[in-house]
């Protein structure tokens, strides 16, 4: 990469600023833990303690990793301070739809039993077989050059004792991301396709965009009990719709549900969108259907296909747990206690909201256009942004706390100093 010498200021200042505003309100002993957090994870990519201590330049490796973990161990302390402060610098970047993704992900550590409070877990990347690990629930949303920001990242294990249900956890999420960043649009995937949660986000105001989780599920049109796929079949007119290069087709109707455990959804008219050619038969080949669930008002094209085009971008989410697990090696993680795991999780959610700060200034135009890639078009910057950032850091001096908190100039000790005389005379 090009003119080091002015991109080293240049980040130098960016990343103290960014450790002054997460550590402010904290003493100079929590500040200087979360500069070492912040700039080893963002010199090596990874969050493993060894790393994050030989960025600080000490020559003893294990006190530098016993002095992480004890902060890591009473993290609970200064998680209230940092999460404020997280908020405050998350809000001006946040874009003004306000479209909050939810989703979950998970690491796996199946071929280890060392790890505290290990859980089952769905491994989607291994055809979603049961393996031992970790799961992590997120909502994430768009900043103004459509990269995701984390607004919620909770690691958890089903061995957790004040587990009590999923609709319960997703529920607390919903309900602080509204109250904490305004009201929006939850959009969400088939796993999430249920009564209790659509009520959920229409009590606090906010709109839903769900993906149905079966075409067998009933509804009701006119008052008449069908199914999504009868709609589907019989359904007559639709849009035309491009995306990536896939002519779809797409048509919505009003729709009700009924149920007998929720009375806002008796009441919500709905609108099901059926889209059609977007995914693929896997008995068939036949173009198959997608069918979506939203609580907008939906009163013409325009609004029909601006509902799909709003789900597409839940796809940010899924790059979002692809980055963080891959580039910063979170599945790879060493520390074996589970409370120092969750916090790290948290910690690298706020250390990645750094990239998503540079790419959006000057300084992320030059590293964008310094660094090679390979597609064409790419819609996913923040691999390239901390790719960039990793290989300035390594010009950057180690002694970022000296910058924050600079050491007193040495006391003078001359004649009038010692003797106590407050003037000098002339």
């Amino acid at each position: 990469m090009r003119n080091y010498n002015t991109l080293n200021e240049i980040l130098k200042d960016e990343t103290v600023n960014f450790i002054k505003n997460l550590s402010s309100g904290l003493g100079k002993v929590d500040t200087h833990f979360i500069s070492d957090v912040t700039s080893g994870i963002l010199k090596h990519n990874s969050v493993n303690l060894s790393d994050i201590v030989r960025q600080t330049g000490k020559t003893n490796i294990k006190k530098g990793v016993e002095r992480l973990e004890r902060h890591l161990d009473s993290f609970d302390d200064i998680s209230e301070v940092i999460q404020d402060n997280y908020e405050n610098m998350i809000r001006p970047y946040i874009n003004a739809r306000k479209l909050y993704f939810v989703d979950r992900s998970d690491i796996t550590k199946s071929e280890t039993t060392k790890f505290d409070n290990l859980g089952y877990v769905l491994d989607g990347s291994n055809e979603h077989k049961v393996s031992k690990g970790y799961q992590i629930n997120e909502i994430a949303t768009l900043d103004n050059s459509n990269q995701p920001i984390s607004l919620v990242s909770e690691l958890r294990s089903a061995n957790d004792e004040d587990y009590k249900s999923e609709n319960e956890l997703w529920s607390k999420h919903i309900e602080y991301v509204n109250k904490t960043y305004g009201k929006g649009t939850f959009i969400m995937d088939r796993g999430f396709d249920g009564a209790v949660l659509m009520e959920k986000v229409l009590k606090t105001g906010s709109n839903f965009i769900i993906r149905a989780k079966c075409l067998t599920r009933n509804v009701y049109v006119n008052g008449e009990k069908t199914t999504i796929r009868n709609i589907a079949l019989h359904h007559k007119g639709y849009y035309k719709f491009n995306s990536r290069g896939q002519n779809l087709k797409v048509y919505a109707v009003q729709i009700r549900i009924k149920t007998q455990d929720t009375k806002e959804l008796k009441q919500q008219p709905l609108t099901l969108i059926i889209v059609k050619g977007f995914t693929t038969d896997k008995n068939t080949l036949n173009e198959a259907y997608m069918a979506l669930i939203t609580s907008r008002v939906v009163s013409g094209k325009n609004d029909v296909l601006q509902v799909v085009r709003d789900y597409l971008l839940r796809w940010k989410i899924e790059e979002n747990f692809k980055y963080k697990k891959q580039q910063f090696s979170l599945e790879k993680i060493m520390v074996r206690r589970y409370k120092r795991i969750k916090t790290l999780n948290t910690l690298l959610s706020y250390v990645m909201f750094f990239s998503n700060v540079i790419n959006l200034k000057a300084i992320g135009k030059v590293i964008r256009k310094n660094k090679i890639h390979l597609k064409n078009e790419v819609k996913f910057w923040l691999y390239r942004v901390s790719e960039g950032i990793k290989e300035i850091m390594s010009f950057l001096s180690m002694e970022l706390m000296k910058i924050i908190y600079p050491k007193r100039q040495p006391r003078r000790r001359d004649l009038w100093t010692v003797c106590g005389i407050a003037f000098r005379p002339y």
